[in-house]
């Protein structure tokens, strides 16, 4: 046979939009993913892939309809059309973002070495903005959980006659925000202060080594360990008295 191709291309991309059955419950979805790959030489290979994806949706915060609702407008009935009304369905709204990516390398060293080693990120950004059961100044509420995560995932593998050696390590760093805002669901102006806003910083860590050792053709014999780490670093804003108060006294 020839030569195999030195790179490739996967692309794949999606739309999904819907109204759905109940009123005013829209959504829609955009997404894709791409993966490409290289043949640097005859034992290694550098790998890149991306996966992206965008939900909107204006499904409110309550579980459905009343009793009265359905008798009066039909088992569709969600949300309103109607500005006046507290469940008008421009006062609710997701828009949750996300994505995952990393570069990858696999390499064949030669007397018995392979390593493996991958860089990624990780994106999860969940915002929701949704009214309660009247139209105030900050009868709304914006509401936002995500985080971002770096990583690394490192492995090296000797095999010999002797036995198996694997070891490597693994590294995250993770960012996070999370808070919950009264609101004004008629403009989306926040209240100055928020029921809690919170952001952290952790850090994991986990090297680790092993040997697989041949001891007769059907016997084998393997030791190792592991050492973990777990960082934190905490920061709480001052709040309207729900969770911590003022932190200035």
């Amino acid at each position: 046979g020839g030569k195999s191709k030195r790179s490739n291309l996967l692309l794949n991309m999606n739309h999904l939009s819907s109204d759905g059955y109940q009123t005013y419950n829209f959504q829609s979805r955009y997404g894709g993913d791409a993966k490409y790959q290289f043949r640097i030489n005859d034992h290694t290979i550098l790998t890149g892939y991306t996966s992206i994806m965008q939900l909107s949706a204006n499904t409110p915060n309550v579980k459905g309809p009343t009793r009265a609702q359905v008798a009066q407008f039909g088992d569709n009935y969600l949300l309103s059309g109607n500005p006046a009304d507290a469940n008008y369905w421009k006062y609710s709204w997701y828009q949750i973002p996300s994505d995952f990516d990393y570069i990858g390398i696999n390499s064949e060293l030669g007397h018995g070495w392979r390593i493996e080693d991958k860089v990624y990120t990780d994106r999860y950004y969940n915002h929701q903005q949704y009214n309660g059961s009247t139209i105030t100044p900050t009868s709304g509420t914006d509401k936002l959980n995500s985080y971002r995560k770096y990583g690394n995932a490192f492995s090296a593998v000797q095999d010999s006659k002797w036995g198996t050696l694997r070891t490597g390590f693994w590294y995250e760093l993770a960012y996070t925000d999370r808070f919950q805002t009264p609101t004004d669901p008629r403009t989306w102006i926040d209240a100055a202060i928020p029921n809690f806003h919170e952001k952290f910083i952790t850090q994991s860590a986990q090297p680790y080594a092993q040997y697989e050792f041949n001891v007769t053709r059907r016997l084998t014999f393997t030791a190792g360990f592991k050492f973990s780490t777990y960082l934190m670093h905490l920061n709480q804003f001052a709040d309207n008295g729900k969770t911590v108060g003022n932190l200035g006294g």
